[in-house]
């Protein structure tokens, strides 16, 4: 358990990259950017099948970067330190993944996202998930303070 949820929590979100992992197996993906990759969980099942042939990981985190290459191999996945603007210079890709990656970007920039995404590298495949309800301040479990403190809008 590398993500710091509690373990109900961890049980979900390696649930749901189960879940993206089979979209990507089903439609026979073979190319992947993992969009804030974190700690390369999705990385690392990613590297275990050899579908994949291009894995990639991108995250504005140097710390969840370091914790990715401590468990994703290193000859299969290529790791980069940014963001949207590091993702339209290396994107080759027919896919990309954001894996709860939406909440976390700036409600500003959000219209910017969608254009680098939708009009310019316009991907063969977009898999975007975000966090359960429970996660949420509509969830009733969190207040506005804390999903502030957790990076999310």
């Amino acid at each position: 358990m590398r993500t710091g949820y509690t373990k109900e929590q961890d049980e979900r979100h390696t649930l749901r990259l189960k879940r993206v992992l089979k979209v990507l197996m089903d439609n026979k993906v073979e190319n992947v950017i993992d969009m804030g990759c974190g700690d390369g969980q999705l990385l690392e099942l990613l590297s275990e099948d050899k579908q994949f042939k291009t894995i990639q990981g991108i995250d504005s985190n140097p710390d969840n970067l370091r914790v990715a290459r401590q468990f994703t191999n290193k000859n299969r996945v290529k790791l980069y330190l940014g963001s949207f603007d590091t993702l339209e210079k290396i994107y080759k890709s027919q896919t990309i993944t954001m894996v709860e990656v939406i909440e976390h970007i700036n409600p500003s920039k959000l219209l910017s996202v969608e254009q680098i995404l939708f009009s310019k590298l316009k991907p063969h495949l977009i898999v975007l998930t975000t966090p359960l309800s429970d996660e949420s301040v509509k969830g009733g479990i969190r207040t506005k303070t804390e999903i502030k403190k957790l990076g999310h809008y």
